[in-house]
């Protein structure tokens, strides 16, 4: 007998493995068990006692713990039901990692916050060398703890820490075999704080007006108007925000610390001065768009002895909100924080104003008794169809940022420097 095993499968150490046999004949002829290509031989025909694992119908399962990290064999005992002299004991071996390498592609951006994509590349014990950009080689995940600053990193997409109070050179990656710490690696990746970072302190947008009801019925023969749309909302204004900006020097390369403020929220980011830009946003939010006007009501088909009604107007579009102002920026720095200003970008433009809503449909008119195809279809009397709204004004910008110079122990007090 010949043991098969999915050998795809054994390497993700997942606590499954399916298995067949191959039986050599006395006659020469060769029989499969299901599952194997031409298996067509059942289960049934053979006695199996499974060491360190449990078997059912071709699916063997064992605990990828006690096998792996104890080291405990698995083997299958296999015995024919017709031959109860003869039997065949197959130990199973699953392929362990001997060696893993860690990788990074080098983007054009590596900063706090900004993900970045790992790649993990291990060779096995039985020969085979796996990569997780490979087709399902995914798997590796799951085999390694894959660590930094003591986090654990979730299908290799790694996010260093965003709110650095002083510039790290490099991040330090380790990686080791979830079932064998000493098959480990580890790698160091350099910061180089050359993100671009948008601080967000923006109004939020007005509410949507509601669209007006489709009307229904006559008033007497006319049709009815359909209802105005709702009126959108104002954009509220954009946050005043205070700035501080902080320069920082570390192995030679000059960072700047920027801290903005407002109400509460407080938002924080580093940069190199080479490379890196922050953006602070108080726009005004956007004016809500007005709804659109309901549909009018067809009016009543002529009787021979009332005439036909005129179609219902269409109910008018709601106005458009109007979007919010622009918030005030403060920027405090001490002399040498305020020669990198270029490396900070203030957007404190007003919201844009709402689309007004679209008129509402005009109503069919009522069909005269002797009208023609098209008169049937589309009625002689119509309504009006309703106006559109108008659109909402543009908020106003904000002033440009106030620039203050203050001194380098209370800017370091302010924003917690030693």
């Amino acid at each position: 007998m010949d043991l098969m095993i999915d050998t795809a499968q054994a390497l993700q150490q997942n606590g499954i493995l399916t298995t067949g046999v191959n039986v050599r004949l006395h006659n020469g002829k060769q029989k499969a068990t299901v599952g194997l290509a031409k298996g067509g031989w059942d289960w049934w025909h053979f006695n199996i006692e499974a060491v360190n694992s449990n078997f059912s119908y071709g699916k063997l399962t064992y605990n990828p713990r006690e096998v792996l990290t104890e080291n405990k064999p698995i083997q299958l005992i296999i015995k024919p039901k017709n031959n109860a002299n003869y039997a065949d004991t197959f130990t199973i071996d699953i392929p362990r990692p001997q060696k893993v390498s860690v990788f990074f592609e080098m983007p054009a951006v590596i900063s706090p916050g900004i993900p970045l994509k790992l790649t993990l590349h291990s060779r096995f014990s039985n020969g085979t060398e796996i990569s997780t950009t490979a087709f399902n080689g995914s798997f590796l995940w799951n085999l390694f703890d894959v660590e930094y600053n003591g986090k654990v990193i979730k299908n290799g997409v790694l996010i260093p820490d965003s709110k650095y109070p002083f510039p790290v050179d490099f991040i330090e990656v380790k990686v080791s075999y979830k079932y064998n710490p000493d098959v480990k690696t580890e790698i160091q990746i350099p910061l180089l704080y050359n993100g671009a970072y948008h601080l967000n302190f923006d109004g939020h947008g007005g509410q949507q007006g509601r669209d007006g009801n489709d009307a229904y019925g006559q008033n007497g023969r006319d049709g009815r108007g359909g209802q105005n749309g709702g009126s959108g909302g104002s954009g509220q204004n954009g946050k005043n925000v205070t700035v501080y900006l902080k320069s920082l020097v570390s192995n030679g390369s000059t960072f700047l610390l920027v801290r903005a403020e407002s109400l509460g929220q407080v938002e924080i980011a580093c940069i190199s001065v080479k490379g890196g830009r922050v953006t602070v946003s108080c726009r005004g939010g956007n004016g809500g768009n007005g709804g659109d006007g309901g549909s009018g009501a067809c009016g009543a088909d002529e009787t021979k002895e009332l005439s036909a009604g005129q179609g219902g107007n269409g109910g008018d579009g709601g106005l458009g909100g109007n979007g919010g102002n622009g918030g005030m920026v403060m920027i405090f720095g001490d002399e040498e924080a305020l020669k990198h200003l270029h490396c900070v970008q203030i957007d404190n433009g007003g919201g844009a104003g709402g689309n007004g809503g679209d008129g509402g449909r005009s109503g069919r008119g009522g069909s005269n008794l002797n009208s023609s195809f098209l008169a049937l279809l589309f009625g002689t009397n119509r309504g009006y169809r309703g106006n559109n709204g108008l659109q909402g004004s543009y908020g106003h910008s904000g002033n440009p940022p106030a620039i203050h110079k203050i001194d380098t122990p209370t800017l370091n007090n302010i924003m917690g420097i030693e």
